[in-house]
């Protein structure tokens, strides 16, 4: 069995402390250090895959649909609050032409595909992401 832990950047790991999502960049790099310590505390061990994007889940696909792999790390840096006018959510909803429900992602994917070579070479969270899966799994076989 493997478990992934999701969440989303600083503001699951308590790195938010106010309204408009400002949130202290030194904890997010502990953030998933901290996750994997408690699996390494449970019975999971290196079973269990902390799966944090950085600032949100949507920068990991908007990388494939906006920008063709190239220059993602920048969207790392973009707001986690989805109320900012340059949020990743925002971003991704715009990309793809105002069609962004989950069902409309799937169906991007499903069309396009994602290459998680190339986003994981220009993502540092989804290389964090990839790399432990990856450990993962073939811990399990």
């Amino acid at each position: 069995m493997i478990v992934v832990l999701s969440g989303e950047g600083p503001s699951d790991l308590g790195a938010c402390n106010n309204a408009q999502g400002m949130c202290r960049k030194p904890e997010f790099v502990h953030g998933p250090m901290t996750v994997l310590n408690g699996f390494n505390r449970s019975a999971l061990r290196e079973r269990g895959v902390p799966m944090i994007p950085k600032p949100k889940s949507e920068a990991w696909l908007l990388c494939a649909v906006s920008k063709g792999y190239q220059h993602c790390a920048a969207l790392e840096e973009l707001s986690g609050n989805d109320d900012s006018d340059q949020s990743a959510k925002k971003q991704l909803h715009e990309a793809l032409n105002g069609n962004s429900t989950s069902q409309d992602q799937i169906d991007w994917l499903d069309n396009n595909g994602f290459d998680l070579d190339k986003a994981a070479q220009n993502m540092p969270s989804y290389q964090a992401f990839k790399n432990r899966l990856v450990s993962a799994l073939a811990a399990v076989r």
